[in-house]
């Protein structure tokens, strides 16, 4: 976990090595919960962000 530009984050390789990071948006803009979920609400993730590439 680190913080970039005042935001928690927490970078992560996916099986197939693909780079990703989960960023904490404070709670802020909307969120579309799937109410079929066993996680709850508050701790789903709450939407897909930007997409940044980089080589």
């Amino acid at each position: 976990m680190r913080e970039v530009d005042g935001r928690k984050q927490l970078d992560f390789e996916d099986p197939e090595g693909q780079r990703l990071a989960l960023v904490d948006d404070g709670g802020a803009g909307p969120s579309h919960p799937w109410d079929r979920s066993s996680v709850p609400e508050v701790y789903q993730i709450r939407g897909l962000g930007p997409i940044t590439a980089a080589a």
